[in-house]
């Protein structure tokens, strides 16, 4: 799966279809990223907002850069599973610095 189809993916993926760990809801909430620790929000954000950068990681694997003010960042590290439906697992969230982001 390049970038685009997994932008498209994500603007449209369902709630049901995000695989949300514990241990993504433990590292978003230890990071102060509590807007990412609800599988609601979450969800509202992946549907709606246009993230400031997909990095493609490789082994469909992508990084989801989301601005969270002007010095921070938030890293979503997410799994596309080329399952029938395709599901998304969520497998970990970094708070970054905005300096940092890959441009």
């Amino acid at each position: 799966m390049n970038i685009k189809e997994f932008q498209e993916l994500l603007s449209a993926i369902e709630i049901y279809y995000l695989v949300f760990s514990n241990h993504f809801k433990l590292r978003a909430e230890e990071r102060g990223l509590d807007q990412f620790a609800d599988v609601n929000q979450l969800h509202t954000i992946l549907t709606t907002e246009v993230p400031k950068g997909i990095v493609d990681q490789e082994n469909n694997k992508f990084q989801i850069i989301y601005r969270i003010n002007d010095k921070y960042d938030a890293i979503l590290i997410c799994a596309v599973r080329n399952e029938s439906p395709v599901r998304i697992s969520l497998v970990t969230c970094i708070k970054q610095e905005a300096k940092r982001r890959v441009k």
